[in-house]
């Protein structure tokens, strides 16, 4: 996610991943209250968790830093895909999605 989505409107930001496997482009939004904290982080690059030498952070390493927190966590067979549906379901579970 570029850091430039979040200044663009300051009531809702929004991510555009990758096309899904419908081809079609979506809006995630994200909680309003997490606008001002990305807001605050030091900026070395357009985006919001970059790579040491400052560029967009790719698939593969976003699951080794995951893989490698799981792990600390002693969270066994992480994957991005199920921390995304269990986001889902919590949040839906809490009235937060439709």
């Amino acid at each position: 996610m570029n850091r430039q989505s979040a200044d663009k409107t300051p009531s809702l930001a929004t991510s555009r991943p990758r096309l899904p496997k419908s081809l079609r482009k979506r809006d995630i939004p994200m909680p309003p209250d997490l606008i001002p904290l990305l807001k605050s982080l030091p900026r070395h690059a357009p985006w919001v968790f970059p790579t040491r030498n400052g560029n967009r952070m790719g698939r593969n390493e976003m699951l080794r830093r995951l893989k490698r927190a799981a792990s600390r966590a002693g969270v066994q067979r992480a994957t991005l895909h199920k921390f995304r549906i269990r986001t889902r379901l919590v949040c839906l579970s809490r009235g937060r999605m439709s």
